[in-house]
């Protein structure tokens, strides 16, 4: 598949034309719906074509900034837009719609009745509805400009391999936004209908963001991954993030030309953030992969990686699922000594789902009733997990919701403490503050030494303490993922690294010679605590060189006995990644040839500056025996205070 930013650098050369030529829609001529069952289904698709998809979000508002996205829309020339809603600001007028929609993409609007041309023969453009769009009763306007399968506020449309499905997470949905609600209903026996290669689900509202403006909806924390969706893209938050938890990408596009929110802070699963521009998400995908880019106005890839078919191996193992079973105790009753350990028999604690408290109202398990000052401090929560070989396991990633304090333990050790204080905790050890808001409903932690796990049973525990005594409210969720393969090339490798002003011509090939180079394990940079080499920012600290180059060599005996190779990368702050002198990845620089000068697009914030960036490499890419890695990290200014640099590849187990 052709890297999406290849495409858009020739599209930026020669405005309006499409890469390659535009990708054939003869294909994609009728639109699969399901809706409601008074609907009637269109043919599906044949799953063995490919689809090109922009997907904006808060975007509906006129003028050069919408304007510049639309361009940048335009130059991709999708077969299809989405949107992630909050299509007509200020209000969802109906004065304002085609202003703020029709003058941007009536190209792709059918049937379309606005002034601005003559819109699609068919229709190409598929919004979700935005807490804006209903600010008239009923969301009348946007119903009445849109034409849309099903009920038009839910629906599903299958484009190609690609099945999208259309969710309204506002609270004004008359068919509720709850997981139990006949809306979420409705999206669980979709997605099990769905023999789509991708099944990915929008809506507006995001269920993980580390955004401070609206942060994470605990409403919209659907098991989208037990019902079987390969991604969820949202807006609301004006922001541009990548996160993964329990082997689902969780997609922010909000920054479709409206305004930016500022961040508060990374929730669990974070791989990027970004808020400094404009611009829209990129899909394109065959029956094998899809290919997601985040690409500014400005032309710069923020964020980009590919994932495979939903029913295809994956290096995410979720260990310990969100709204699993838990041993619990309450009222600040000490569970005495060995409760965070396998050792502890616990048959006896009573056991409930989480979210597991009391005083938010989306608990499925209450803990507490009245009267509120018998409470206690703290309560603490137990749970049993089996894992046949951990030595397969490379990352493990934690996340807590935790309302208001917390220590979470793996088999023992302590592996996690969020607003509490330094030293011994007691059962009546308070939480130094309150934790309110969107704050106390995110996923937040972060990773993990997979070393504390054993073969068979483990536990994780853990202990949540409230920060006042007759508290109205306390909760608990967890979520344990595993990142588990065999490994190609491991993380700590040696790489040869040059730190001088600009990269040796040739560089970047097989056959350069980098014997003369320094060399060192990663993760390599400086300015970070954890790193295993420091190289060289230059003579002037407050002048640094803004790039470095890493190579190394490994063997791939036999490449076609994987069918596909995944490899994370650690990168700050932007990254090309070049495999036997081809590029195969970059995030977050500026498309084409970069000038030795070049910056990264945005300085990578604190909290997903040291994550693991996730894609997905063909075999066929490979050749059998000697292959040659070679990557440029870059800073976003030349008064950067750090960099860093790690790589793996991994090849997933196969499907159990």
């Amino acid at each position: 598949m052709m890297p999406l930013l290849l495409a858009l650098v020739s599209l930026a050369v020669s405005a309006g034309c499409g890469v390659g030529g535009r990708v054939d829609t003869d294909g994609f001529s009728h639109v699969h719906t399901h809706g409601h069952a008074d609907q009637d289904a269109g043919p599906a698709h044949d799953a063995s074509s490919r689809v090109r998809v922009a997907v904006i979000g808060d975007y509906g508002q006129a003028g050069p900034d919408e304007a510049d996205v639309a361009l940048l829309v335009e130059q991709f020339d999708p077969d299809y837009v989405l949107t992630t809603g909050d299509n007509n600001y200020p209000s969802g007028d109906e004065a304002t719609i085609d202003r703020n929609v029709g003058q941007y993409y009536a190209r792709w609007i059918h049937p379309y009745l606005g002034i601005y041309g003559d819109g699609a023969t068919e229709n190409r453009f598929f919004p979700s509805l935005g807490n804006h769009d209903w600010g008239v009763p009923g969301a009348a306007p946007y119903l009445s400009y849109f034409v849309l399968p099903g009920n038009e506020r839910y629906y599903d449309v299958a484009l190609g391999p690609v099945h999208f499905f259309c969710v309204d997470s506002d609270a004004y949905e008359p068919d509720g936004i709850e997981v139990g609600s006949r809306q979420a209903e409705w999206l669980r026996e979709a997605l099990a209908a769905s023999t789509a290669p991708f099944r990915i689900v929008l809506q507006h509202h995001p269920p993980l963001s580390s955004a401070l403006e609206h942060g994470s909806d605990a409403r919209l924390q659907w098991p989208f991954r037990q019902w079987g969706a390969t991604a969820v893209l949202a807006g609301h938050d004006h922001t541009y993030e990548h996160v993964i938890q329990e082997g689902v990408h969780y997609v922010i596009s909000g920054l479709g030309g409206r305004s930016r929110y500022p961040y508060a802070g990374a929730v669990s699963g974070s791989r990027m953030f970004y808020n400094e521009d404009f611009g829209a998400l990129f899909i394109e995908a065959d029956e094998t992969r899809a290919t997601f880019e985040f690409v500014t106005r400005a032309r710069q890839v923020v964020d980009a990686f590919t994932i495979r078919r939903t029913d295809e191996p994956t290096l995410h193992e979720n260990l310990v699922p969100a709204g699993a079973a838990w041993r619990y105790r309450t009222y600040g009753v000490d569970p005495g000594e060995g409760w965070t350990t396998a050792g502890l028999h616990d048959a006896d604690w009573p056991s409930g789902n989480a979210p597991l408290g009391h005083g938010d109202g989306d608990e499925r398990t209450i803990l507490y009733g009245t009267p509120s000052d018998a409470r206690g401090v703290s309560a603490v929560f137990r749970h049993a997990f089996e894992v046949e070989d951990p030595s397969r396991v490379v990352d493990l990633y934690l996340g807590v919701v935790r309302d208001d304090g917390a220590v979470v333990y793996l088999n023992g050790a302590e592996v996690l403490r969020a607003n509490m204080p330094d030293g011994e905790i007691s059962p009546s050890t308070w939480a130094p503050a309150s934790v309110e808001g969107t704050r106390e409903t995110g996923f937040f932690g972060g990773t993990i030494d997979p070393g504390l796990l054993v073969s068979g049973t483990n536990v994780v525990a853990a202990e949540i303490h409230q920060a006042q005594t007759g508290a109205d409210d306390l909760s608990f969720d967890l979520v344990l993922d595993a990142i588990v393969g065999d490994v190609v090339l491991a993380r700590g490798s040696s790489w040869h690294f040059y730190d001088g002003p600009s990269a040796p011509d040739g560089w970047r090939e097989p056959e350069f010679d980098d014997s003369d180079w320094a060399e060192g394990p990663g993760p390599l940079g400086y300015g970070e605590p954890d790193l295993a080499t420091t190289i060289s920012f230059g003579p002037d600290r407050n002048d640094v060189f803004v790039a470095a180059f890493f190579r190394r060599r490994f063997d791939v005996p036999d490449p076609a006995a994987a069918d596909a190779i995944h490899m994370r990368l650690r990168r700050d702050d932007a990254a090309i990644v070049y495999l036997n002198g081809v590029e195969i990845f970059r995030s977050n620089l500026t498309q084409g040839e970069v000038h030795p000068s070049g910056l990264a697009a945005s300085d990578v914030l604190e909290g997903v500056d040291s994550a693991w960036l996730e894609t997905v490499i063909a075999p066929d890419a490979f050749v059998a025996g000697e292959n040659v890695m070679a990557v440029e990290i870059r800073q976003a200014s030349s008064s950067g205070r750090d960099l860093s640099f790690d790589l793996e590849l991994l090849v997933p187990p196969e499907v159990r």
